[in-house]
């Protein structure tokens, strides 16, 4: 069975791959570079948590969890989504060399790692495995969006947009605004801001 997070993460470095101007615009403040730099961050994190002593217990039960956690510090902190961009920014990408070497890194943490692992995040400790199916969103998105900006067509595997679609479903019931999405997605409204962003 494919493995959606990383078949994301493998179409996202062959994607990248077909950059030719890093110092292009892309979207909101970043140059294209600064949302490649923003993307391999989804694969520097893992590793990172990964390195770090396992928390005993799970305070977040699965992914929507955690995107709902995100969204309330959002909502408390105005900051946050500069703090976000400003990463970006700082790690953005002159070459695909970068993502290339943090797709590999992680592909060796990720067989070494037990089964049930949990990490510890800024927004309380989740399963691995759901974390990543966190950051496949990420991925997936974030290529759509490269993808837009070097116009290129691209789709994302198969596996990884269902799952992204999923937990897009699943963000929606844990926020409150399941109905809104199928009303909004089955044609009958038109649905009033994102469901995440």
């Amino acid at each position: 069975m494919a493995d959606p997070f990383q078949e994301a993460a493998e179409a996202a470095v062959l994607l990248v791959e077909q950059v030719t101007d890093f110092d292009r615009a892309a979207i909101g403040s970043w140059s294209i570079g600064g949302l490649v730099g923003h993307m391999t961050r989804a694969l520097l994190t893992p590793a990172a948590y990964m390195a770090e002593p396992a928390p005993g217990a799970v305070d977040l039960q699965d992914a929507a969890a955690y995107i709902a956690a995100y969204l309330q510090r959002r909502h408390q902190d105005p900051g946050l989504d500069a703090a976000v961009a400003a990463r970006g920014t700082a790690a953005a990408a002159t070459d695909a060399g970068a993502i290339k070497r943090a797709h590999a890194d992680l592909l060796v943490a990720l067989d070494a790692v037990p089964a049930g692992r949990i990490v510890a995040t800024p927004f309380g400790s989740i399963r691995l495995e759901d974390y990543l199916r966190t950051r496949t969103m990420e991925l997936v998105v974030h290529s759509l969006d490269l993808a837009n900006a070097i116009d290129v067509e691209w789709e994302p595997p198969a596996s990884a947009l269902r799952d992204v679609l999923s937990l897009l479903g699943e963000i929606a019931m844990a926020t409150g605004r399941g109905s809104q999405v199928v009303l909004a997605l089955s044609g009958r409204t038109v649905l009033e801001g994102p469901v995440v962003q």
